[in-house]
């Protein structure tokens, strides 16, 4: 590990999980000066000689040495970056000539720093796709670092960097069970193509193993909230999406049926789409709402909703409907309301 990462980790378990060995107070302060953490208590020093992870202040202008300088020395601690020391040329006093733009040229040519800068670049654009995506910070560090997991082994030479950047994305949001469709990740990454992001991830699947595959239930919350159903809808729609597609591999009444050949997107509207249409439902959207949220085509929201009406009354939980209410279900053949 990481020396400065591993007295940062020491450093917050003494203050937040350990408790002082004189008074048992878990109240501590860090002098960073010294470089002690100390028991607000009794005085006791529990950490000696930390080291501050903290960006440091500093100038070298002679007109802001009397002011606070927003130049900070180095970047923020980032294990997946390892070691980010580089050597940045400058202009002259005279300005920019033509010997520090040579010098420029053959730094970035021979690579002084480049592959923390290509890292710093990849995960900044990793961080943009998660951001227009709404996903949160865990998200994001599990895709830097799929992405830099598979970089090292494979490389990214032969596919567009953005491909790459949105694979890594693709893949952290299904190893964290929250999976996302190939269009909404291209909906955070106009600047490649389906086809792009599915080969990148084919890829990068050789190298970090495969994923668990996704379940329809796992769409179904997420969709059932884009459309504003209540929890009571989202907790039949996902039992039922469970009983049509079992976890652990079965068939219902062992076996095959017609939606097994279909996506899981395609499942998960399907069957909010048959839970939305019981009386007992808060709000009953069409096929043409559910086909916004979930990206499956409407024609084949309507087709897999006929596979599963055949089965409604096994696949529907009877605390929610009766047979009166699976019989008033929408005639498939007729292609619902």
């Amino acid at each position: 590990m990481n020396p400065v990462v591993q007295a940062q980790s020491l450093a917050a378990r003494h203050k937040y999980e350990q408790k002082c060995e004189d008074c048992g107070s878990s109240d501590f302060v860090d002098d960073f000066q010294q470089g002690d953490l100390i028991c607000r208590e009794c005085g006791l020093v529990a950490e000696a000689h930390a080291i501050d992870v903290r960006s440091e202040w500093r100038t070298f202008s002679d007109s802001d040495k009397s002011t606070v300088d927003p130049n900070r020395v180095g970047g923020p601690v980032n294990h997946l970056l390892g070691e980010t020391l580089s050597t940045v040329i400058g202009a002259t006093a005279t300005g920019d000539n033509a010997a520090s733009s040579n010098l420029r040229r053959m730094a970035a040519r021979g690579g002084g720093g480049g592959g923390g800068r290509n890292l710093s670049d990849a995960f900044r654009g990793i961080g943009q796709i998660c951001e227009k995506l709404s996903l949160n910070r865990v998200f994001k560090d599990r895709a830097c670092e799929n992405y830099k997991q598979a970089t090292e082994v494979i490389g990214v030479r032969g596919r567009s960097k953005e491909s790459m950047w949105a694979a890594s994305v693709y893949m952290a949001c299904r190893q964290e069970l929250m999976p996302r469709t190939f269009k909404e990740i291209l909906a955070g990454a106009p600047g490649t193509t389906k086809v792009d992001i599915g080969r990148s991830y084919t890829a990068m699947k050789k190298v970090i193993g495969e994923v668990a595959a996704t379940h329809p239930a796992d769409c179904v919350r997420r969709f059932c909230s884009a459309l504003g159903l209540v929890n009571q809808d989202m907790k039949v729609a996902v039992d039922t999406a469970e009983r049509a597609v079992p976890r652990a591999g079965a068939q219902l009444n062992g076996e095959p049926h017609d939606w097994d050949s279909r996506s899981p997107t395609t499942i998960a509207a399907a069957v909010i789409y048959l839970v939305t249409c019981l009386p007992r439902a808060s709000l009953h959207p069409t096929p043409s709402e559910i086909s916004r949220v979930s990206g499956a085509a409407e024609a084949t929201i309507r087709v897999a909703y006929r596979d599963l009406h055949k089965f409604a009354r096994q696949l529907v939980p009877a605390y929610f409907a009766d047979d009166a209410a699976i019989a008033g279900l929408p005639d498939p053949s007729g292609g619902g309301s």
